[in-house]
């Protein structure tokens, strides 16, 4: 799994931004459960074994790079991203908390923001145990209201409402003995 931390600033090749970008990196790279940092910095230390080389050098020859243009840096130089790379037993809830608070430690001339799955699996996990404690409710009120409009009478109703109760509570407890986590499928 990898997380993107994309960097919005004036000109990423600005040797002050730069240095800022560079650090980024480096801070991200100690994060426990990161396996390792694709970044602009890391590709001029890789091209650049000198060390020598001035920033429009280097953004001359990244520039050229198919795979540099649009997913490492744009084309008005303002963006470029830090991918990091998870090890794959990585506890993914601290690497974002660490991410999270790498963003917020950052310098404030830049703009950065996270995606990647992991932080998709969180919202949706999020999303997912709001949603239970939300539907359930609403779906059984819904049937309760076609089962009254359907019957006519509210003592008709009780047997059906019953059985929609007892099926949810067997489903939800079979789910639990079986250690079946909830998740947007199984909400559907």
């Amino acid at each position: 799994e990898i997380i993107r931390v994309v960097i919005e600033s004036n000109n990423v090749f600005d040797p002050v931004t730069f240095r800022k970008i560079e650090q980024l990196a480096e801070t991200a790279a100690a994060i426990e459960g990161v396996r390792r940092v694709i970044s602009l910095p890391g590709i001029k230390r890789a091209v650049d074994i000198s060390g020598d080389w001035s920033m429009e050098k280097f953004y001359a020859v990244v520039s050229r790079v198919d795979l540099f243009r649009r997913n490492l840096i744009s084309l008005d130089r303002r963006t470029t991203a830090l991918t990091l790379v998870l090890k794959n037993e990585a506890d993914s809830q601290a690497v974002i908390l660490k991410v999270r608070q790498m963003l917020a430690d950052s310098p404030k001339d830049l703009v950065l923001y996270q995606t990647g799955m992991p932080l998709v699996s969180e919202a949706l996990a999020m999303f997912t145990e709001k949603d239970f404690f939300r539907l359930p409710p609403i779906t059984f009120l819904l049937i309760a209201l076609i089962l009254l409009y359907l019957f006519r009478k509210l003592q008709y109703l009780f047997i059906p409402v019953i059985c929609v109760g007892l099926a949810l509570v067997w489903t939800f407890g079979f789910m639990a003995l079986l250690k079946i986590l909830l998740s947007m499928l199984t909400m559907i």
